[in-house]
C-alpha cells in the first residue's frame, strides 16, 4: 500500500487498493489499476506461513540443519535446481547462496580445526622431547 503512489508515478496509471482484509492465515486486497482505454483488476491473496515459520524456528539448532541440508537435497533430487538455472541462472545463484556460503563455512572450520590439531600435536610431541 506504501508503494502505490510511487507505481502510479512510475508508469503514469491510476491505481486503487481495496478491501485490505487480514486474518491468520492470510491477507487478500484488490488493486484496480487503468490507463486511457483499459482497466485490470488484480485480486491479492497472500497465505500467511508465520506460523509454520515460527514453530521451525522454535527447534534447536542441532535439528534445523540437518533438515535444512535435506530439503535442500530434496530440491535437487526433485529436478526445481535445474528448472532454476534453466529459466533463469541469476535467481539460481541468488538461491544458492546460503548453501554455497554455509559449505565454505563448515570446510574453513575444518581446515582450520584440522591445522590447530595438528599444530597442537606437534607441539605437544616437542614438549615431551
Amino acid at each position: 500500500m506504501r508503494e502505490i503512489e510511487r507505481f502510479q508515478l512510475t508508469w503514469s496509471v491510476k491505481a486503487t487498493i481495496d478491501g485490505l482484509q487480514q486474518d491468520d492465515d492470510q491477507a487478500s486486497w484488490v488493486i484496480t489499476t487503468a490507463g486511457p482505454n483499459w482497466q485490470v483488476r488484480t485480486d491479492y491473496h497472500l497465505v500467511r506461513w508465520d506460523d509454520v515459520v515460527e514453530s521451525f524456528s522454535r527447534r534447536p539448532i542441532y535439528s534445523r540443519i540437518p533438515l535444512g541440508v535435506m530439503a535442500f537435497l530434496d530440491f535437487i533430487r526433485a529436478g526445481a535446481l535445474r528448472g532454476y538455472l534453466r529459466t533463469n541462472w541469476q535467481y539460481a545463484g541468488f538461491f544458492l547462496y546460503p548453501f554455497v556460503m554455509f559449505g565454505l563455512l563448515i570446510a574453513a572450520a575444518f581446515l582450520i580445526g584440522s591445522r590447530s590439531g595438528s599444530n597442537a600435536l606437534g607441539s605437544a610431541s616437542c614438549v615431551a622431547n
